[in-house]
């Protein structure tokens, strides 16, 4: 039968019809950047490896700021505070690796 003939019935019978979800009265809001990644023409960055740890690195139960990135499995945490040509560089690696 149709959708309508179903409801028809299932009234018949007493059941309850779900009604619609309430919405919110405070809704959550999240702020969104937007940010635009181009094609680079430059030529490939390689990256160093360091050998000794960072000592300012933010873990997931710290307080520093960070944004965390995930894209294709892999997760990038950016603390506050990152040098800007590194961040570029980071960005650069994750985009030639994942795109």
């Amino acid at each position: 039968g149709t959708f309508y003939n179903w409801v028809k019935h299932l009234r018949q019978k007493g059941c309850v019809i779900i009604p619609p979800a309430a919405r919110s009265q405070n809704p959550v809001k999240q702020e969104i950047v937007e940010i635009s990644i181009q094609r680079a023409s430059d030529p490939i960055l390689e990256m160093e490896a360091v050998s000794e740890p960072f000592s300012g690195s933010a873990s997931v139960s710290s307080e520093i700021p960070v944004i965390e990135l995930l894209l294709s499995g892999a997760a990038v945490r950016i603390p506050q505070g990152t040098d800007a040509d590194f961040l570029k560089q980071v960005l650069q690696t994750v985009r030639r690796v994942l795109c």
